[in-house]
């Protein structure tokens, strides 16, 4: 199983701005929404919230947290990238996505 890192950052290294990209370019969200649609995607906690709370259409949403007790309805929960990579490669994955937030890159 392949793990790739999908992530937009502007020429001096900023990856996002108060939990919002700092920019919207369709094409940078078509690119991503092409590329991740039918895949495993993980994000941190932080990025879940940011997002609304609610998994992506068409994509296993893995949510990453070490709060015990932490649930993210309509989405996997792992407290370790390497548990939630164990977890899409059991799932017969063959492609998984970390797509941020920046703690995880």
């Amino acid at each position: 199983m392949r793990v790739s890192a999908i992530l937009a950052a502007a020429t001096n290294g900023v990856i996002g701005l108060e939990g919002q990209l700092p920019w919207q370019l369709r094409t940078d969200v078509r690119r991503f929404k092409r590329l991740t649609t039918g895949h495993h995607v993980v994000m941190g906690r932080r990025t879940w919230e940011e997002i609304g709370c609610r998994p992506l259409p068409h994509r296993t949403c893995v949510v990453l947290s070490r709060q015990p007790g932490f649930e993210a309805p309509g989405a996997d929960v792992h407290r370790s990238l390497e548990a939630a990579i164990e977890a899409a490669r059991g799932a017969g994955e063959e492609e998984l996505f970390v797509i941020g937030g920046a703690g995880l890159f």
